[in-house]
């Protein structure tokens, strides 16, 4: 059964939800698979394939094996336990020649980054300090976009251009943006365009 989108949302009762998740690998999501729903802290679910885009707002049970075989050109993972080991494991691997070729976007809110260890040998915080600022954007369609601004350079071992931002906080979050010529575009930001309101 082919289906191009799939949202588990937040009204369904923990059991419908938990009853469910099993049958998510059996389904072909082509599109979008998007959960809003918080799963029991001990939910073990394996994602099988993968549609284009998955956003998954309460990701615990999405480990670091399942992300190293995600082949979505979006990802977010919002309270997730991956944490800098295993986000540096994804993009050490993401940097070789043909790994992740439709990747353009990760996105992942995690309690378990800190400033204790090395991402693509960089210790968190993670972004460029550079004057003027640097705006990155990808367009995904008509409405749907994403921006980062103030990132990090990072290149592919092919010479494809990335760029990486990871900030602390109360919600630690890395943003990973995998440019395109046909949807990316990078622009410098005055920084006193930020205090304008």
């Amino acid at each position: 059964m082919e289906i191009e989108n799939f949202c588990i949302g937040k009204t369904l009762d923990l059991k419908d939800v938990v009853n469910v998740m099993p049958l998510i690998s059996q389904m072909n999501i082509i599109k979008e698979f998007e959960c809003l729903t918080m799963l029991p802290p001990n939910s073990c679910y394996q994602l099988t394939t993968f549609p284009n885009c998955i956003r998954i707002y309460n990701s615990v049970w999405f480990d670091v094996s399942q992300l190293l075989n995600c082949t979505c050109t979006r990802i977010e993972l919002g309270d997730s336990r991956l944490c800098n080991q295993d986000l540096n494991v994804f993009l050490q691997n993401w940097k070789k020649t043909k790994a992740f070729p439709n990747l353009q976007w990760l996105k992942v809110e995690s309690k378990n980054m800190d400033n204790q260890s090395a991402i693509l040998d960089i210790v968190p915080p993670i972004m460029s300090m550079e004057n003027p600022r640097q705006q990155v954007s990808i367009q995904f369609g008509k409405n749907d976009y994403v921006i980062i601004y103030d990132a990090v350079r990072v290149y592919k071992e092919d010479g494809r251009e990335a760029w990486l931002r990871v900030t602390l906080g109360s919600v630690p979050k890395l943003e990973f943006l995998v440019g395109n010529p046909d949807n990316t575009k990078v622009k410098e930001v005055d920084a006193s365009d930020d205090e304008e309101e």
